[in-house]
This record gives structure tokens, sequence and C-alpha cells, in this order.
């Protein structure tokens, strides 16, 4: 059996507060805080010298992720954001194919693709995005991809990626992992993703700068990669102007990176690989739970579907009139959430407990 209050003992953050902010931001390990702070240290007294180090950490993250979702290093590249992910897929698609949005997901997911010029068609939730498939595809025969979060950002919606599959016929299958990957499994393989974007610093905690984009390479093919940069090409550091590109993900590697924080990448990445990310959604499944059974004892409000299959990390309480006023209260009590879309979003991480829980349902009572 898991020691999870060893593990909570690793995040400095939960025991200075009631901490329910990963969906914004997830802790920092101990193990990860020295690592980064190691290797600026390293930085510091050797400079260029541990460039190559760094290469080399780097390529280590990558076969940890590599692992993470069931893919082959080769097509996973690192990127600064999710925003950068999708805009370098909206601009290298065709623009005349269309795509599939859900009309409230978080804007990297759908911004893009709007001022790319893609012809964009919509389905109204999460929830409603398998039924909607047929219809729009009917509507739409260009509809060439379906643009999703594996996670809701707000509600905490959780994307059934395997029933997205076996419906979306020949449309390739984009997906923001943000707010799932680090809590959830998640397989490529398994569940037809043909591009996967996901930032690290909230439920990989890893701290920020650091996302990652998988692209399969049979859905390479159809791209025009409209970004390039001088680590785009292979043997880059040769100098001799060749200019042979990656021909998968790696392409939208464009330059030098942040190598210093891949320490803690590398870190944070070890420590899931530790726990298992199946045990990690036990335990966070086991967390919600908790905490949805508790706020139906005191008929607190839920603004999140509550059905077993569709629950993650996230839980959005609401609606509540004088929402300020609740955020204030909370804050008073050392309980930190987030306001979200006209609700309360409670994100649970395994480095949480059933005190935790208690506190916040303790502070909300005094309403």
């Amino acid at each position: 059996m898991i020691n999870w209050e060893k593990y909570r003992e690793l995040f400095p953050v939960v025991n200075q507060q009631t901490y329910f902010m990963t969906a914004g931001g997830g802790a920092l390990s101990k193990q990860a805080l020295q690592a980064v702070t190691d290797r600026y240290q390293s930085l510091a007294l050797n400079g260029g010298r541990i460039f190559g180090d760094n290469i080399q950490l780097m390529e280590t993250c990558r076969e940890k992720i590599a692992q993470l979702i069931n893919a082959e290093k080769e097509h996973i590249a690192f990127i600064p954001s999710v925003s950068f992910g999708m805009n370098a897929l909206a601009h290298s698609l065709p623009r005349e194919d269309s795509v599939l949005l859900v009309k409230n997901d978080f804007s990297s997911s759908i911004l893009p693709w709007e001022n790319a010029g893609h012809s964009v068609k919509w389905t109204d939730s999460a929830a409603d995005l398998a039924a909607r498939l047929d219809s729009a595809q009917q509507e739409d025969e260009r509809i060439s991809s379906i643009v999703a979060s594996y996670v809701h950002y707000a509600n905490g919606y959780k994307l059934n990626l395997e029933q997205i599959k076996h419906l979306k016929k020949d449309a390739h299958l984009i997906v923001n992992g943000t707010q799932g990957i680090g809590a959830f499994p998640i397989d490529v393989k398994k569940q037809g993703i043909d591009a996967l974007v996901c930032s690290c610093y909230k439920w990989m905690c890893c701290g920020e700068g650091i996302a990652f984009i998988y692209i399969h390479p049979d859905f390479f093919k159809k791209l025009t990669p409209a970004l390039i940069g001088w680590r785009s090409v292979q043997s880059a550091m040769n100098f001799d102007g060749s200019c042979q590109f990656y021909q998968s993900a790696r392409v939208f590697e464009l330059g030098w990176d942040n190598m210093t924080i891949f320490s803690g990448f590398n870190a944070a990445l070890d420590l899931i690989e530790e726990i298992g990310i199946s045990n990690i959604a036990a335990r966070i499944t086991s967390l919600t739970d908790y905490l949805i059974e508790r706020l139906r004892q005191f008929n607190i409000p839920v603004l999140s579907n509550t059905e077993k299959q569709c629950r993650s990390g996230i839980v959005q309480l609401g609606p509540f009139q004088e929402l300020d006023k609740i955020m204030k209260l909370l804050e008073s009590h050392n309980v930190w959430v987030t306001q979200r879309d006209g609700g309360i979003r409670v994100s649970l991480h395994y480095y949480n407990n059933e005190t935790d829980i208690d506190n916040l349902l303790n502070a909300l009572q005094k309403l």
C-alpha cells in the first residue's frame, strides 16, 4: 500500500496552506526544486560547458514522456506552450479543412484555429462531443480534425477518448492533454490520438516553461510546417548550410530552449514513474469521490458532471451568488482555489488528502 503522506511531505506548498490550485499550477517537489537549483549553480560555475549535458537531459526526458504516453520518442518535440503547439498545427494544416471545436474549451485550443482561417464547426460542450460527431461530419464533409481537451480546464469533464476514436471516422483527433497528463493514463496508440499537446507545469508538477507535442507520423505527412528554426534540421550543430528537416514533430523544436529547467522536469517524471500513473489516478479518483460525497452531504451545488466515468481531478462548485465573497472567505481560512466560469474550481492531486477536503467544507459551512 502506498504511503501517500510520505509523498505529500515532498511538496512544501501543501504544508503551508490548503492547496487546491493544481489546475492552475502544480506544486513543485523538493526533488525538482533541488535539481533546478543544482543545475543553475552548475551553470553559474561552468557556463556553456554544461550545454552538452543539458541536451542529454532533454533527451532523457523525451524518452520518459514517450513511455508515459506510449509513443516513440522520435515523434515528440518540446515546445514553449500549448498555444505554440496549437498554432503550429493550425498554421501547418490545409486551410480548406474544417475543424470541430468545443465552444467553452480553453482559449489555446480555440483561438489558433480561428486565427489561421480554418472553417470552424462547434459542439456546445465536451459532454456533447461524441453525440455531435456524426451530425457535424454530415453537415461538413471537410471536417478533418477534432480538437478537444482530455480534461476540461474549468468543470473537469474527462473525455472518453476511445469512444471518440471509434466515432471520428477519418477525422484526426487533436488533444490538449494539459489537465489530464500526470494525473491519468493516456495512450496515444490505444486512444487513436493523432496529435497531443500538453503543458507540463500543472499535473506533471515540473515548474513553468516546458510543454510537449506528439504528432503521429501519418498525420505529420499532412502538415506543411509553417514554423522552422535552426534546430528544426537534423545535425543542427554542423552549421554546414544543409536543410534536412526533421520529418516528425521535432521540426517544431525551433531554437535553444531553457535547457536548465529540464533537470526539474526529469525529477518530476521520475516521481511519476516511481509512484505509477495508475496509482496516481486511483488516488485522485478516491479524493474526488470523497469530495463529491461531502458536497452532497452539505447540499453544496456542483457544476461538474459527477457521473463516475466523467470525473477527473477537477470539481467545479456552484453556481453561487456573491462569488467574490466566498473566495475571500476561503482565503481567510487559508484555503486556496480558483474562480472559473462562474464557479469555484477545486483541483485535487495525489498530494492532497481528506483533511484538505474537510478544511474546505468547514470553511464553506461558515457562509
